[in-house]
C-alpha cells in the first residue's frame, strides 16, 4: 500500500501531544522503531523525536518521500513477530500474493517447496505420493500424510486448491517384467499389495524366474480375477540383447 506523506506528518505531530508515540513509525513500516517509541512514551524522547521527524517529512519532496517510504505491505505481520504474537516461521499476509495457487493433486515437488515452512523431505514425500496416484481432498488429508497436527497446516490453506481428478482408465502403464522389477516398481502397479509384491520377489529368488503367466499364477496361487487384472501390466519377454 502506498504511504501518504500528509498522513505520516499528521501521525508524527500527533505523537508529540498524545500519551503514546510511534504511530507514524508503524504506518511507515518500521515496527521495531514503533515499538521502541511506544515503550518509551513515558519519557519526552519519543515525543521530541516525533516532532523532528514530522518536520523532516514535511521538508522532503513527494518523490523523495515516496522513494524512502513508498511501500510497506507487511507492517502488521512484522510487528506481530517483533512482539512475539506470531511465530517467526509463519507467513505474512502479503506472502499469499507471492505464491501462485497450488493444485494439490497436480503439484510437483517444486510446487510443494513454495509453501512456507514445509521441509524438503516433506515436499519429496508429497510429490512421491502424488506420482503414485494418491489424491488429497482436504487439509486433513495432508495433515494425515505428513503426520502433523491440523493446526500446524492451517497457514497453508490460502495457498492450496483441492481439485479431484478421476483416474484415466486408458492411461498407458508400462508393463513390468516380474523377473526383474524391483519391489518399489511392483508396488506401483494398480491393486498390487505389499504382501504379493514381496512374494513375487521371494519366489523368483528361491525358485528362479517365472516362465509365463500360467507359471506365475500357479507358483503364487493367484485367483483367476487377479490374473485377469495383472496380465495387462506384466510381461515375461526376455530383455533384448544390448538393451
Amino acid at each position: 500500500m502506498t504511504k501518504n506523506r500528509t498522513v505520516a506528518i499528521g501521525l508524527a505531530i500527533a505523537s508529540t501531544v498524545t500519551p503514546f508515540a510511534g504511530f507514524h513509525k508503524l504506518y511507515l513500516g518500521q515496527p521495531g522503531w514503533g515499538l521502541v517509541y511506544l515503550l518509551l512514551s513515558w519519557t519526552p524522547l519519543p515525543h521530541v523525536a516525533s516532532a523532528l521527524e514530522g518536520l523532516w517529512y514535511g521538508l522532503q519532496s513527494p518523490d523523495t518521500f515516496a522513494d524512502r517510504f513508498g511501500h510497506s505491505p507487511t507492517v502488521w505481520a512484522d510487528l506481530a513477530r517483533t512482539i512475539g504474537l506470531a511465530p517467526s516461521g509463519s507467513p505474512s499476509p502479503s506472502a499469499a500474493t507471492l505464491i501462485p495457487p497450488i493444485d494439490v493433486n497436480r503439484a510437483t515437488v517444486t510446487d510443494w517447496q513454495q509453501l512456507p515452512g514445509l521441509k524438503p523431505h516433506q515436499a519429496e514425500l508429497l510429490g512421491q505420493l502424488g506420482r503414485s496416484g494418491v489424491q488429497f481432498h482436504c487439509l486433513e488429508d495432508l495433515a494425515a500424510a505428513l503426520d502433523q497436527d491440523l493446526a500446524q497446516l492451517q497457514p497453508w490453506e490460502p495457498y492450496l486448491c483441492f481439485a479431484y481428478y478421476e483416474p484415466d482408465p486408458f492411461a498407458p502403464i508400462p508393463k513390468l517384467n516380474p523377473n526383474r522389477a524391483s519391489l518399489h516398481q511392483l508396488l506401483q502397479l494398480p491393486q498390487m499389495s505389499p504382501a504379493l509384491a514381496q512374494s513375487i520377489v521371494h519366489h523368483r529368488i528361491m525358485h528362479g524366474p517365472f516362465g509365463d503367466l500360467a507359471t506365475f499364477q500357479q507358483r503364487l496361487q493367484l485367483s483367476p480375477d487377479q490374473v485377469q487384472h495383472f496380465m495387462h501390466y506384466l510381461t515375461f519377454r526376455p530383455t533384448p540383447p544390448g538393451s
